[in-house]
């Protein structure tokens, strides 16, 4: 009866360490499309940086 419990055990146990392995790689996977988003971002913000520089020396050179 032991022996079968201890089975059990090891059996449990290799599942837990495959689960802790699978949430590991899934919170690497969300910090790496945290990190793309982040990414996505700041490549958006400076194209309208600089659609906005564009825009204003446009503006300016109307003006003069």
């Amino acid at each position: 009866m032991g022996n079968l419990m201890n089975k059990i055990y090891f059996l449990l146990l290799i599942v837990n360490i495959f689960m802790l392995l699978l949430l590991l790689l899934m919170l690497l996977l969300l910090l790496l499309l945290l990190l793309l988003l982040l990414l996505l971002l700041l490549l958006l913000l400076l194209l309208f940086f600089f659609v906005c520089i564009d825009y204003y020396t446009y503006f300016f050179e109307q003006l003069s």
